[in-house]
């Protein structure tokens, strides 16, 4: 075997075992981090949102983790009438409204709207509803950095959220 068969050898050696030791393929670690939300599930094409029943508005649904605890975050193509009503929650960067402090919702200068419902059950403080601000306005600066890049994209095509969001 030559040196340089050897060596192409050790670095494949090293890689497989790098990547059989990373926990779930590399996402364990950042998911145990507070300040990353990592997506999980998604995006998924659904009709129907099970929070705003009766619903059959067609859209994008992910799962994404954040520390120990999941949030839901639909992505629609149109703003919403109802939500558009409820109360505006303060945050910084973005403006978020809330009925309850569990469902959350954005509607973008560009048309589309987001919805990030917290589960349910779990006590609900300001931590909570700072992480869920930062995570809205990281994921569409990150949604809008995906969409600029891309070359060709026709409408109705699954949108390229980020896989993971640094709040």
């Amino acid at each position: 075997m030559s040196p340089l068969s050897r060596l192409v050898a050790r670095a494949t050696l090293a890689v497989s075992l790098l990547v059989a030791l990373m926990p779930a393929g590399g996402r364990g670690l950042a998911a145990q981090e507070p300040g990353v939300a990592v997506l999980e599930r998604g995006p998924e094409l659904r009709r129907g949102i099970d929070a705003l029943a009766p619903d059959v508005t067609p859209h994008w649904y992910a799962r994404y983790r954040i520390g120990d605890r999941f949030v839901d975050l639909i992505q629609v193509a149109n703003p919403l009438a109802g939500p558009a009503l409820w109360p505006v929650v303060p945050c910084a960067e973005r403006q978020l409204r809330s009925a309850d402090g569990r469902i959350f919702y954005h509607a973008h200068r560009q048309g589309w709207s987001l919805l990030v419902l917290l589960p349910p059950g779990d006590a609900v403080g300001e931590a909570d509803v700072a992480d869920v601000c930062r995570f809205v306005h990281r994921f569409i600066e990150e949604l809008l950095l995906f969409e600029g890049l891309e070359a060709v994209r026709r409408g109705g095509e699954e949108p390229m959220f980020p896989a993971i969001v640094e709040l």
